[in-house]
């Protein structure tokens, strides 16, 4: 209810409406899906969707379990669209990834035995990895496997894709978990700060480091990284996990938080902004609340 505005929603809802206008407004909701039937209602009476999420609530309790019923299967036919289409995409990447090797240049077969791999060589382990079958035969093989979680040998390493995957998954989670609390909160940090000090040189600092986070490539930012703190000031180390040390994971998540850590910055300060004009952070302040109190209770509550 609380995606439209509050005074179209009560001038809405408080008007009389009877069961048969519910129950015919549901079955349309049914046909068209909210989409079309925001374009059907708009089109033949002027009501748009806040229109019908009322009207599924007070048929709910007019008519009780009849709209119940219409709003369940509306409900119900939604996801399934949603699940076919989530289906249809995954079948297009597995598609996609399985023709992939047929399009780029080069032999898995080759490339697994090396260059100097005689031709007999070469045969016979297309013959094992069923490369000499129709290109048909190949994917249904491909996506019957899959559907097992079979994932196959990697062509580079000659291992289980599955268990590399297995293998690799914790240090991969670590970092994609640290870089993401670290863009969060030091995000949101900076965000208030620039906010609170707007127009100062603490926010066209604050901005200007998030512009530049926005605007450089991740791949740039972590050469850099490698050059001054591995290289230079040789204060980190340059590869490593973290069993070596923690120090072996603060380049990487620096790297990969940095861009995320500047969109927040942004769009956290741009909020707060919003809310510093709000009528209940004035009436806080006028009531003699201190500034870090309005802060921390008020707006970072309306923030979040």
């Amino acid at each position: 209810f609380f995606f439209f505005k509050q005074k179209t929603a009560y001038e809405i809802s408080t008007r009389d409406w009877s069961s048969d206008v519910c129950s015919s407004d549901l079955k349309t909701l049914h046909r068209f899906g909210p989409t079309r039937a925001n374009s059907h209602f708009a089109r033949n009476t002027g009501r748009t969707r806040a229109f019908w999420i009322v009207i599924i609530v007070n048929c709910q309790i007019e008519n009780g379990v009849h709209c119940s019923l219409y709003s369940d299967t509306f409900m119900i036919g939604y996801i399934l669209r949603k699940t076919g289409y989530a289906l249809a995409v995954l079948f297009g990447v597995v598609t996609t990834a399985f023709l992939i090797n047929f399009v780029l240049p080069g032999d898995p077969a080759r490339l697994m035995l090396g260059q100097r791999a005689d031709e007999q060589s070469i045969m016979a382990l297309r013959v094992q990895l069923g490369l000499d079958k129709p290109k048909y035969e190949q994917y249904t093989k491909y996506v019957t496997r899959l559907v097992q979680g079979d994932l196959g040998v990697s062509y580079s390493t000659n291992r289980g894709v599955l268990d590399t995957i297995v293998d690799k998954f914790p240090a991969t989670a670590l970092l994609a978990v640290t870089a993401m609390f670290f863009s969060t909160l030091i995000g949101i940090g900076l965000g208030i700060i620039a906010a609170i000090r707007s127009n100062t040189w603490i926010d066209a600092s604050t901005m200007g480091f998030a512009l530049l986070g926005i605007s450089l490539p991740s791949f740039v930012f972590g050469l850099l990284l490698l050059l001054l703190f591995a290289e230079v000031w040789k204060i980190f180390p340059s590869s490593g996990y973290i069993d070596k040390g923690i120090s072996h994971l603060f380049l990487p998540m620096l790297t990969l938080a940095f861009r995320p850590l500047s969109i927040i910055a942004r769009v956290t300060r741009s909020s707060m902004l919003d809310v510093l004009n709000q009528d209940y952070v004035r009436t806080a302040r006028a009531k003699g609340l201190q500034e870090k109190a309005v802060i921390l209770k008020q707006i970072g509550r309306a923030h979040v």
